[in-house]
């Protein structure tokens, strides 16, 4: 492995560790504690924090389901300056084809999407298990944003809130491509 290699991975379990203690410090958890509601022994849990463990994924998972945080909010650290360029980001096609979505940030609780959907297209996404505030902002283009059988006619640089809870769907009734911005606020 290269020394550049070797780097990242070690400042990457520093990050995990630094992020993993103030996350559980901040609920008021001891390791014990913490270990009891994720299942991973106190033992493992200590040596992530201090850096000297290469954790599984499902490890991880196991961690952030336990703190209710998104799973990258405990591999960036808060000092980071991120930079969200489109070419680094792994786009995901919804099932049925109509929408591209890019996940820009995560920071404790909040993430932000940026989503494209194809012309004269509906987009009804699945009910969230945690409670979560949306707000979304029209980058480029026109969008219907329909909330518990409502229509709210969304235009460039126009935005809206809403609770999760509701039932809505993006629809796209124009001829040209939409791009939307969406911030997820989990409530938990």
């Amino acid at each position: 492995m290269s020394q550049l290699a070797n780097n990242h991975e070690k400042h990457l379990k520093i990050t995990l560790g630094q992020r993993l203690r103030r996350l559980r410090q901040s609920k008021y958890l001891s390791l014990e504690e913490l270990a009891k509601i994720t299942k991973v022994s106190k033992l493992t849990l200590g040596n992530i924090e201090r850096g000297d463990a290469n954790p599984s994924l499902s490890v991880i998972w196991k961690i952030s389901s336990a703190l209710s945080v998104p799973l990258s909010s405990l591999l960036t650290s808060e000092d980071e300056v991120i930079l969200a360029k489109i070419t680094d980001k792994q786009p995901l096609m919804s099932v049925d084809d109509v929408l591209v979505t890019e996940q820009m940030f995560s920071v404790d609780g909040s993430e932000m999407f940026r989503y494209y959907i194809k012309p004269h297209s509906v987009y009804k996404p699945a009910i969230q298990a945690n409670p979560s505030i949306h707000f979304v902002t029209i980058m480029e283009g026109e969008l219907t944003v329909q909330i518990n059988k409502e229509e709210h006619h969304l235009k460039q640089f126009e935005a809206i809130r809403f609770h999760s809870n509701f039932d809505y769907s993006f629809n796209n009734k124009t001829s040209n491509e939409v791009v939307f911005q969406v911030i997820v606020q989990d409530m938990n």
